[in-house]
């Protein structure tokens, strides 16, 4: 009988061990979230405060970030044509008014009806005019001599 009652005894130390190493365990986890989450606290706030510095102060040559303005002014540059080339490729322009994304050939945006102008979707990313076909709108392919919407023929490009 005291080979059981060791057994048991035995038995009842491990779990009392597992259960003490489980809240162990568990306390780390939650120590360490909260540890995260200050630090995602922190980055964020680093963020806006960047944000705000470039914001008040971007345009001061003379400032003692003068070179971190101009690799921010460089990225939002580069971003920003990164972004007109996708919309080219994806036949969207981007609405002047309300920001939404619209058919190019859009004449009014669906999303606030603000009036499309023809410079907005007048040109392409390499500056180059862009034909529209005279009976439906469509933006027309360099040496389109006919409509691919509604298959009019279009008067050639002068070169």
């Amino acid at each position: 009988m005291a080979f059981f009652d060791d057994l048991t005894e035995n038995l009842q130390k491990v779990s009392r061990d597992l259960s003490g190493k489980a809240q162990e365990v568990t306390e780390t986890v939650k120590i360490r979230g909260r540890i995260s989450d200050a630090e995602d606290l922190l980055k964020s706030t680093y963020v806006q405060l960047g944000k705000s510095v470039y914001e008040k102060y971007g345009t001061d040559e003379n400032s003692e970030f003068a070179d971190e303005f101009r690799i921010i002014a460089e990225a939002k540059s580069a971003i920003d044509q990164y972004r007109r080339k996708l919309n080219d490729a994806r036949g969207v322009r981007v609405c002047a008014n309300c920001g939404a994304e619209i058919s190019r050939q859009a004449s009014f945006c669906p999303k606030c009806g603000a009036a499309q102008t023809e410079e907005a979707a007048g040109t392409s990313e390499e500056g180059t005019a862009v034909r529209h076909c005279p009976k439906c709108g469509a933006e027309l392919e360099a040496g389109a001599r006919f409509c691919v919407k509604c298959g009019s023929p279009v008067e050639q490009e002068e070169n």
